[in-house]
């Protein structure tokens, strides 16, 4: 659920908890309106006591859900492994740092913003200039 549904959602209950309405009433309410499908019942409960009690915004509270494992050290250390060897692996850096191999593979994927790069090389063919390149380039060396 998007977080702008989410808010939208708990609007609808605050709303219903306002006019004096149950949180049965409420749920029941919802199911017939076009935000049935991302609300369940228990979160109607929560959400209708939260308000009842005083609560008055409808954003999440902060500092909820699990914390990252790791910190922007961690993150500089990897960036500077990779700069000096590319090809490291992810079960290598996951052995070399101490670190789970899916915090490695986040830490690629969400904070270097790295992706996969296929190893296949597909060859074509050369053209005539780029053939006269490469012999001209390996007699220079």
């Amino acid at each position: 659920m998007a977080s702008s549904d989410r808010i939208e959602a708990r609007a609808v209950i605050k709303f219903c908890s306002e006019l004096g309405k149950t949180p049965t009433q409420t749920y029941k309410m919802i199911q017939t309106t076009s935000v049935k499908n991302s609300v369940s019942r228990s979160l109607v409960f929560e959400w209708h006591r939260r308000f009842r009690d005083g609560r008055e915004s409808l954003k999440d509270d902060e500092g909820r859900g699990r914390k990252k494992k790791y910190g922007a050290t961690l993150v500089t250390s990897i960036a500077d492994a990779l700069a000096k060897d590319r090809r490291l692996k992810v079960r290598t850096l996951s052995e070399m740092f101490g670190v789970g191999y899916g915090t490695i593979h986040r830490i690629l994927t969400e904070d270097l913003q790295m992706s996969k790069v296929h190893a296949r090389w597909v060859p074509r063919l050369l053209q005539d200039h780029e053939k006269e390149l490469r012999v001209r380039d390996s007699r220079t060396f």
